[in-house]
């Protein structure tokens, strides 16, 4: 299982808002991905790369433990 993830700091100039989002892959098959406007502004770089960081993980996480249950 392999995730991207990676986000947008102001991607939007209008409003100033981030964009996060990642994608997830099992043996080169896309299964979950994921693109969302934050509704709240960043004031880092390093804070919104966490916060993306921390959504796709949790994902992947879950993912990863969907596939262990049904295999067991």
């Amino acid at each position: 299982m392999e995730a991207y993830i990676d986000s947008n700091y102001e991607g939007s100039m209008s409003d100033r808002r981030s964009t996060a989002g990642y994608y997830i892959f099992l043996c080169e098959n896309l299964l979950v991905w994921m693109s969302k406007k934050e509704s709240v502004i960043s004031w880092s770089n390093v804070r919104e790369e966490f916060r993306a960081t921390t959504l796709g993980t949790c994902e992947l996480l879950c993912m990863k433990n969907l596939f262990y249950y049904k295999s067991s």
